[in-house]
């Protein structure tokens, strides 16, 4: 691969910041154009951060407030009655540049207390120049009429019910349906399907989620595969960089560090009380 990884800057941070909080957004938004989903899945602007709830989800994936800065801190009670009129735990995700001593005494006043700082927001440069692929192994891009197939494997890979496909399958027509910049991959080995993956653009940056093997391929480079395809892809449409997000030392984040990523920061959750 061609070209030197520029360093973490605050600058580089809060970019790399921008594309999850954007590409949530965006998926949210796209769940909002289903009626089904009204009354369930909320986006609200706090100020500079964004509020987002999905009660299907009750995790912190969908719910947590991203972008809120030092300016911010008085909204908090605001933030804290909208989280507790959907009954939703509420949670501000937020990072090294962003978590200045103001920022994190108002927490700490409002009765919020750290829940995580386990996973480690990731950057590198998408680029044409990539490996080869392991034998046997070939990549595509899915179209919108094959997410079935996406929502199948990603169900199976993940070990969730079967009959949860449906479910995601539709999510993410709603997602693709309202967003071009998402885009959607398959590994294959022997012509089997084993792994998938997805890529949102935003401000020349891919940003690399949701991607999950099936166990009994794991450990043959299929990860790493759609990780360099993304690169590339994301390289030809005009981005200098790729980002992610992974628990730190999961495989994952091992896959992403192989393929020539680092770290930008790691991410600090706090959970209100």
């Amino acid at each position: 691969m061609n070209g030197m990884l520029p360093i973490a800057t605050p600058e580089l941070a809060l970019r790399v910041e921008s594309a999850e909080h954007v590409g949530l957004v965006k998926r949210m938004e796209a769940f909002l154009t289903d009626a089904a989903y009204r009354g369930r899945v909320a986006v609200q602007p706090f100020g500079s951060g964004t509020a987002l709830i999905h009660q299907e989800h009750p995790a912190g994936f969908f719910n947590k407030v991203i972008g809120l800065t030092e300016a911010d801190v008085e909204l908090l009670p605001e933030i804290i009655a909208h989280y507790a009129a959907y009954a939703t735990p509420c949670r501000v995700k937020t990072n090294p540049v962003l978590a200045t001593p103001k920022l994190l005494a108002a927490l700490a006043e409002h009765g919020f207390v750290a829940e995580d700082f386990g996973t480690s927001s990731m950057y590198g440069l998408a680029t044409e120049e990539i490996p080869a692929l392991p034998d046997g192994v070939t990549v595509q891009k899915l179209a919108f009429e094959e997410i079935g197939l996406f929502a199948m494997t990603y169900t199976e890979a993940m070990g969730l019910p079967a009959e949860r496909a449906d479910a995601i399958a539709h999510s993410n027509r709603l997602i693709a349906a309202n967003n071009p910049d998402y885009h959607y991959y398959l590994a294959l080995v022997d012509g089997v399907p084993a792994s998938v993956a997805m890529m949102f653009l935003h401000d020349r940056m891919g940003s690399l989620c949701t991607a999950a093997t099936f166990p009994q391929y794991r450990g043959r480079g299929l990860q790493q595969a759609l990780i360099y395809r993304r690169m590339q892809d994301a390289a030809r449409l005009g981005c200098d960089l790729v980002v992610s997000q992974a628990a730190y030392n999961s495989s994952s984040h091992r896959n992403m560090l192989r393929c020539g990523m680092a770290v930008a920061f790691s991410d600090l959750v706090f959970l209100k009380q």
